[in-house]
């Protein structure tokens, strides 16, 4: 009985600080039940604060670095009206949106023509005399700003500078220049050469040295020998790979205002490259930097009509749908809410059940019940604000430990700064903050009021129609509550599966829609874990006496009677742990299917045995890798842009028949035959293309059908192909319709055709990436280290693909979504032994008279214990097999609406995994951890005297 209840019904002068005083020592005084509340309400609380914190904080840091370590955002040029450009270059540098803006010429640049005369034919190359020959090569002419600024895309030797007398040369060049002037080009090497003010055409008869205009400079020097890796950036957009790859970097301030103007004339290239001030492009919020960027670009239109100009919006969509997606990851947690709030509702009914006695003394003593009830919903008041507390401190340090493990190691630094720059999304920070609260104190406040017109009812009507009441209530909302969740989920699903099954693709609108519908799920799990938890408790526990005399032969009739009670009962733990068993069957389904396809669809990106990614090569590379013994087969990937109906798309050109059984091909990368057949088809179709299923229903076409593709290289503007297969997605290539930044594919999609009509009809050779097969008794990584060794800057199945641009600013800040299903285990579990145990407490001391009596009748204590641990062991294990298998109904029922959640394109399938022998392991530790963590108490209660507890003392 607490101590204070005469003061409180003595004391005449009551204060709010007197109140709020007495209110505080109530909660010490039955500090570990208000400890269990506080507890359940602050882990809640954490869990879900910190979530979305840290996807606030995450989003906030991926998008600055971003917008920081990106290239450009924009770039523009006109060939009407070159002289807009210093129109422009003046108008931005009074914009605040620009932070920083640099130019660049893209000419060309010749070697070896100081004995020659200006009428000497240097075009085509190769038709010159080899023993002397010009070299002619690309020239990107520009400063040190946007060298700067696109330093990432480059692997080279020496220094990455440019200034009055140095160059940097591509390797290519430089092997090139050695044989030219019979002499090594390496680091620190002289030059001399010509800058082209004019780029000829020789269709037209203009294939000599004169026709390029050229500017001779003499001794330059070589600062670096570079080679490009593929990125999606602005500058790759403007200028290509395979362009840089066979190119040199000039100094602009080379050139007079006289070679510009002559370059003008003749519709030199000069692009114009912007960089955004991020701060004024987020200064409205995440979610409107693209319209910021998008009304940039109208403005620009409209001012300079005949100006072109591209805003590279394509990684910033990709990361901010990456980061939105990531803030719907919450709704993974939910069934942990609810497990948490579980606890924190039942350590509430316990506590005010436990203080029934006070209640009534309170009453005897004259106090009323509004009195009664303000004291007692002032101790919730003080312990949800103690829980606030500790909820917000401790959901600021887990949001900081969330991304402080990206690959299971603790960085210090990221934590730091994850704590350093938390922001808030402030919304959905203090409703949450506020509804919880509601919810714990409102919840108190019915239970106080519930249990004192039950103490009412008790003198006037009796116990018997207040528990019918009681039961009638509750299975009204049981009841009720199901129906409605039933009927709202039925609507969610017929809006959402459809889409679901229908796209490979997903929208953040189509995952918001996705996460409503779990939410619905998991509330229809909650009232299903209740009604399963009565028919146990009042169904099956009463006829299992069969199991009960195999268990405890002479004590089978007390097991039976405790089951049995309406009152005292340790069964009433059964609903926390059959839900309980059920989230944390479905987190660790969850986890372990997420790592499986993981694996799968990381080996399904590669594509092959070895993934091997250069700078641009002559397809001929493929000789060397195919010389190590290991290698079975090699397939090179050549690669450009075209477009099909307005629409840019990526071409792939492979070998067909090398490509099918190089590939890791699987069932789903075709809607119809499989890959053998439809590359084959390819292999016999000169002038063959395998188009993305979407494509083929947006265009409504067939195999059979003519497809026109355009802008490729090669001259001609239009080409027609023939559909000879329609593919889902590819070995290496990915999803056949959108973007994936991943795999470097910026563009609408892909289509597939024939190597040969690569190399023969469009005259590309280059390529940037092989497949490579090993033979089967051959050691993939003993292959690995063989082709790595071929070439210096080589990339040979990488971990992450993409990963030193786009890839590093998702995988910085954002962990596999198995690590939250593998927290939620981890969390439930901690949060069940303690409800066990504080129930089974609570349990126990009601029942300690009893005890008494049976150990004053002579009962053994380690017979009573015995009795305890069997009700205890019959109950978790009930629960624990009630609760698998609905958790795995759960996990099956929601198995399609978790898909737009974890990922935003399913380039396979997605398949549920059971671990059979991990579930196994989990049940067999739950009942042992459950039965180990109640020990002490029964222990605790073994040890009461038996007539101090007879008399009630």
């Amino acid at each position: 009985m607490t101590p204070w209840v005469g003061e409180f019904v003595t004391k005449k002068n009551r204060n709010i600080g007197y109140l709020i005083s007495l209110a505080a020592k109530n909660i010490l005084h039955h500090k570990k039940h208000m400890f269990m509340v506080i507890f359940g309400f602050s882990i809640s609380l954490t869990i879900l604060l910190s979530l979305n914190t840290w996807a606030t904080t995450a989003k906030y840091l991926a998008v600055n670095d971003f917008l920081e370590n990106q290239d450009f955002q924009a770039y523009m040029f006109s060939s009407q009206n070159p002289e807009d450009i210093i129109l422009v270059q003046e108008s931005l540098q009074t914009n605040p949106l620009v932070a920083l803006y640099t130019t660049a010429y893209t000419s060309a640049a010749l070697f070896n023509t100081e004995n020659k005369p200006l009428t000497y034919v240097c075009l085509p190359e190769e038709t010159q005399n080899q023993s002397d020959p010009v070299s002619i090569t690309n020239a990107l002419i520009t400063n040190q700003t946007t060298l700067d600024q696109i330093r990432f895309m480059f692997y080279y030797e020496g220094n990455f500078t440019v200034n009055e007398q140095t160059i940097l040369l591509s390797l290519k060049e430089a092997e090139e220049l050695s044989t030219t002037l019979n002499q090594e080009i390496t680091v620190g090497s002289k030059v001399n050469l010509s800058i082209a003010k004019k780029l000829p055409n020789p269709a037209y008869g203009q294939d000599r040295i004169e026709s390029f205009l050229p500017t001779m400079f003499q001794n330059f020097t070589v600062g670096a020998i570079y080679t490009v890796k593929e990125s999606v950036s602005v500058i790759e957009s403007a200028v290509k790979v395979d362009w840089l790859a066979d190119s040199i970097i000039f100094p602009l301030a080379k050139l007079n205002s006289s070679d510009r103007d002559v370059m003008a004339v003749n519709d030199v290239p000069y692009i114009l490259f912007i960089k955004f001030n991020k701060e004024e492009l987020t200064k409205n919020g995440f979610e409107n930097i693209l319209n910021t960027m998008t009304l940039f670009s109208e403005q620009i239109k409209k001012d300079y009509p005949a100006m072109f100009i591209f805003v590279f919006k394509a990684p910033l969509e990709t990361l901010l749908a990456a980061y939105t997606r990531a803030s719907y990851t919450i709704v993974f947690i939910i069934p942990v809410i609810v497990v948490t709030l579980v606890l924190t509702v039942e350590t509430t009914n316990i506590t005010i059940k436990a203080r029934k006695q006070e209640v009534a003394l309170l009453r005897d003593r004259g106090a009323d019940t509004t009195q009664i009830i303000f004291l007692f919903i002032l101790e919730f008041i003080l312990a949800t604000i103690i829980g606030m507390l500790l909820g917000i401190t401790f959901s600021f340090f887990l949001a900081a430990l969330i991304p402080a493990f990206p690959a299971g190691t603790f960085q210090p630094q990221r934590f730091s700064l994850f704590l350093k720059e938390t922001r808030i999304a402030a919304p959905f920070f203090f409703g949450t903050i506020a509804g919880l609260g509601a919810l714990l104190i409102g919840f108190a406040l019915f239970k106080v009021w519930w249990e004192m017109s039950q103490y009412q009812q008790q003198t006037d009507y009796g116990q018997k129609e207040q528990k019918q009441l009681e039961r009638k209530v509750l299975l009204g909302i049981q009841v009720g509550g199901t129906i409605i969740t039933i009927i709202a989920l039925l609507l969610a699903l017929i809006k959402t599966l459809p889409q679901v099954r229908a796209k490979e693709t997903f929208s953040a609108a189509l995952a918001a829609d996705a996460g409503y519908a779990f939410i619905l799920t998991t509330i229809l799990l909650v009232f299903l874990s209740l009604f399963l938890a009565t028919e146990v408790r009042e169904r099956l526990f009463p006829k299992m006496h069969w199991l009960y005399k195999r268990l405890l032969i002479t004590k089978a009739f007390f097991l039976q009677n405790n089951l049995r009670r309406k009152d005292k009962r340790l069964s009433q733990i059964t609903y926390a742990m059959i839900i309980a068993t059920a989230v944390m069957t479905f987190s660790l389904v969850t986890a372990v299917s997420i790592a499986q396809m993981d694996a799968k669809e990381h080996a399904y990106r590669n594509g092959a045995d070895l993934r091997i990614a250069t700078y641009p090569l002559d397809e001929s590379f493929k000789e060397n890798i195919s010389a190590i013994e290991e290698i079975n087969e090699v397939v090179p990937i050549f690669k450009t842009k075209g477009s099909i109906a307005y629409n840019d798309y990526t071409v792939y050109g492979v070998e067909p028949t090398s490509y099918s059984r190089v590939g890791k091909w699987d069932e789903s990368s075709f809607p119809e035959g499989n890959s053998f057949e439809n590359l084959y088809a390819l292999g016999e179709t000169a002038n063959g293309i395998i188009i993305g299923k979407r494509l083929a229903e947006q265009l409504n076409l067939t195999v059979g059908d003519n497809l026109p593709l355009n802008n490729l290289p090669g001259g001609i503007y239009s080409r027609r192909f023939t559909i000879v297969g329609i593919i889902n997605s590819a070995p290496g290539l990915g999803l056949a319709d959108g973007r994936n930044l991943e795999l470097l594919q910026p563009y609408d999609g892909y289509v597939v055709i024939n190597e040969d009509y690569f190399k023969n009809e469009l005259g590309v050779r280059m390529c940037q990436l092989f497949l490579a097969s090993v033979y089967p008794d051959a050691s993939v990584e003993t292959a690995a280290e063989k082709v790595n060794e071929l070439l210096a800057n080589i990339e040979v199945n990488p971990e992450e693909l993409n990963e030193q641009f786009i890839g590093t600013f998702i995988t910085n800040y954002l962990p596999k979504a198995k690590n939250l299903f593998w927290m939620a285990v981890g969390i439930i579990a901690v949060v069940m032994i303690t409800l066990v145990v504080v129930f089974t407490d609570f349990t126990l001391k009601q029942r300690t008279q009893e005890l008494a009596i049976k150990m004053a009748l002579g009962e053994k204590r380690r017979e009573i214990s015995k009795e305890i641990l069997t009700e205890q062991a019959i109950i978790s294990t009930t629960a624990t097999i009630i609760g698998m298998g609905l958790g795995i109904a759960f996990v099956c029922g929601t198995a399609k609406l978790l898909i737009p959640l974890i990922t935003a394109q399913t380039i396979l399938p997605f398949t549920l995994t059971i671990p059979g022998g991990l579930l196994a392991a989990m049940a067999i530790t739950q009942i042992i951890m459950n039965c180990l963590g109640i020990m002490p108490t029964i222990r605790k209660y073994r040890k009461e005297k038996i007539i101090s507890t007879l008399r009630g003392e």
